[in-house]
């Protein structure tokens, strides 16, 4: 990748992750403009932003790598995991029924959105969950190569019938 691509993908990272850190802080300090990106759009969910937040860090440190067991590479994977265990727990509260209270664990959600109060949407959850699975593939041998670039196509997929 040239020098040019990644300084690029860097800025981009900066940008996505300041929006996100703004997010949450817009449910931290209770300032309900600052959770969403345009008015009148759904609002990003706490948890959401924690879990982006999480993997914006991880990819940060795993581009810095140069290869399969450099500190910083290995450094990302519990952050990675640590995502995938909230999108996991998040996951388990919509397959069970149950509430396990993550939801509300950070910031309380007072809006009037349907379903439950302050939990990240399915199509969110499988997003991330994809987008953690491309994470774990940086900088791993070519045979791993094609599980990062599905799972970018499964983001874009879910992202355009979001849209839809």
């Amino acid at each position: 990748m040239g020098r040019r691509t990644a300084r690029g993908g860097d800025i981009a990272g900066l940008v996505a992750a300041s929006m996100v850190v703004l997010a949450l802080g817009g449910w931290l300090a209770s300032v309900p403009v600052l959770t969403t990106l345009l008015p009148g759009c759904p609002a990003m969910k706490a948890n959401a932003a924690i879990v982006l937040i999480l993997l914006s860090v991880a990819t940060f440190m795993a581009r810095r790598s140069n290869d399969n067991r450099s500190p910083m590479l290995m450094g990302a994977v519990p952050v990675v995991v640590l995502g995938l265990g909230i999108l996991a727990l998040t996951a388990y509260e919509y397959v069970s029924g149950l509430s396990l209270g993550i939801d509300q664990l950070v910031a309380q959600d007072h809006s009037q959105s349907p379903g439950s109060p302050g939990r990240m949407a399915i199509g969110t959850i499988f997003s991330l969950t994809l987008v953690g699975a491309s994470i774990l593939t940086l900088n791993r041998s070519a045979r791993w190569i094609w599980l990062s670039d599905w799972s970018v196509l499964g983001v874009t997929v879910i992202a355009g019938l979001a849209i839809v």
